[in-house]
């Protein structure tokens, strides 16, 4: 576990309360852990916040923040869990100056891409499953080089959408474990 006095992370991973969070119904954010095992086997910093089992506020989250920051994603699923996910997107948002990008993945981003990413919380959407997506979208934004040729992303690149093709499903079999020592 990275205590909040050591290395700040490069990545910043956020999953929000669902509304129906009690104690032992709470299983680990296993999308979460899975897209952070490939960032982590990159050499990259990572940390998640659950907010269903701790507290995540705007100082918490400031406490992250460093330059070294690359991105902060948000893992949602559709119902109230996007209520909870918005209100971290505007603490992240509003920290950071808007200079931070703001992934969303999960469920409800893959299902609603397009109007997942019309809103102003949201600078890239992951579409589908993000194993190998998120760890290029990380560093594409890390080099700072494009992302139109990662596939399974939609993002905004001069007000307009940009979606890009869809990437096929991973073999089962393929999948690195998934992270610890991120929480």
């Amino acid at each position: 576990m990275i205590a909040k006095t050591e290395i700040k992370p490069n990545v910043l991973l956020l999953y929000p309360k669902t509304g129906m969070d009690m104690g032992s119904t709470v299983a680990p954010p296993h999308g979460l852990l899975t897209v952070a095992a490939p960032v982590l086997k990159a050499g990259y910093s990572v940390r998640l916040l659950d907010q269903r089992v701790e507290p995540v506020t705007k100082n918490i989250i400031d406490s992250y923040l460093s330059s070294d920051l690359i991105c902060v994603a948000i893992s949602a699923m559709t119902g109230t869990q996007i209520n909870y996910a918005l209100k971290l997107a505007r603490h992240v948002r509003e920290l950071t100056d808007g200079k931070v990008p703001i992934i969303w993945g999960g469920c409800h981003p893959s299902v609603m891409p397009q109007q997942t990413l019309e809103h102003e919380m949201v600078d890239i959407v992951v579409n589908g499953e993000g194993d190998e997506t998120f760890i290029e979208v990380v560093r594409a934004l890390d080099h700072k080089t494009s992302l139109k040729d990662i596939q399974g992303i939609l993002y905004k690149e001069g007000g307009k959408i940009i979606t890009t093709t869809l990437r096929p499903l991973l073999d089962v079999d393929r999948r690195d474990p998934p992270a610890q020592g991120v929480l």
